[in-house]
């Protein structure tokens, strides 16, 4: 599996990138602030036009 971390301007945490061509995983995990606690969150499993559409929901659902 390769990890990266993604460098976006915005005001969370960490932004990450996974990806596993093998088993056809591409994956975003973008926490947006643990300062209450640890993260929760879901996961979502949606074909995205681009992957810069999937980081920008991520953000999006994570800021929620």
């Amino acid at each position: 599996m390769q990890i990266r971390q993604l460098q976006v301007s915005t005001e969370h945490e960490l932004v990450v990138e996974s990806v596993e061509a093998a088993a056809g995983y591409h994956g975003t995990i973008a926490p947006h602030s643990t300062k209450v606690g640890p993260a929760m969150g879901g996961t979502r499993q949606w074909a995205y036009p681009s992957f810069d559409d999937a980081v920008r929901d991520a953000l999006r659902l994570s800021r929620g």
